[in-house]
């Protein structure tokens, strides 16, 4: 059973630890962390539609590894609950991958904006562009429990494109969707 993880930061384990009964640990120093899982971004909240958080509020900051938004509500307030089809078990949640969305579109920005400000021979010691491929792409996860989500995520992140095509909306960006279950074992610096 795994007991210590290397992959994730701190606090993106702690998201996950309730599955490992609470005995997963770190093991990085938090030294270490500082130096290899440093992120480099700031996503700040735009408006003050569909959640407790005000605009202005910052979701992601160098020093904050994760958030939870609640996407129970729309930005009218109406409630929205997961969709299932009638043909199976899987579930989709229309709200979240519009919520993705939005998170994968600044995180698309404030890469090609950094790209500009750093001269690409620094890019392997800057902390948003060190991961970058050769193509000068960051590898983006979205992973869900049910391929019904990651039907939606196509559909609605997407706008029905093609996998492929997704290349074209985030253009600083390789963004993979998947369930848990086939994501086993991949990494990316973004989930």
């Amino acid at each position: 059973t795994l007991r210590v993880q290397y992959r994730m930061h701190e606090e993106i384990m702690r998201c996950t630890n309730e599955f490992y009964e609470g005995k997963l640990t770190c093991g990085l120093s938090k030294e270490k962390q500082m130096e290899i899982k440093q992120h480099g971004f700031t996503i700040v909240k735009k408006d003050s539609g569909g959640t407790a958080r005000m605009s202005g509020t910052e979701l992601i900051t160098p020093n904050q590894h994760a958030v939870w938004i609640d996407s129970t509500f729309d930005r009218n307030g109406h409630y929205c609950s997961e969709q299932r089809p009638l043909t199976t078990t899987s579930r989709r949640n229309e709200r979240e991958v519009r919520i993705a969305r939005q998170l994968i579109d600044d995180f698309n920005e404030q890469i090609g904006q950094r790209k500009e400000e750093v001269p690409e021979n620094l890019w392997s010691g800057d902390h948003m562009l060190r991961h970058l491929d050769p193509e000068g792409r960051l590898a983006v996860g979205f992973i869900t429990f049910y391929a019904d989500q990651k039907n939606a995520f196509r559909e609605i992140a997407n706008e029905g494109d093609s996998w492929a095509r997704m290349r074209t909306r985030w253009p600083n960006l390789t963004v993979q969707a998947d369930t848990v279950d086939r994501f086993q074992g991949g990494e990316r610096p973004i989930i």
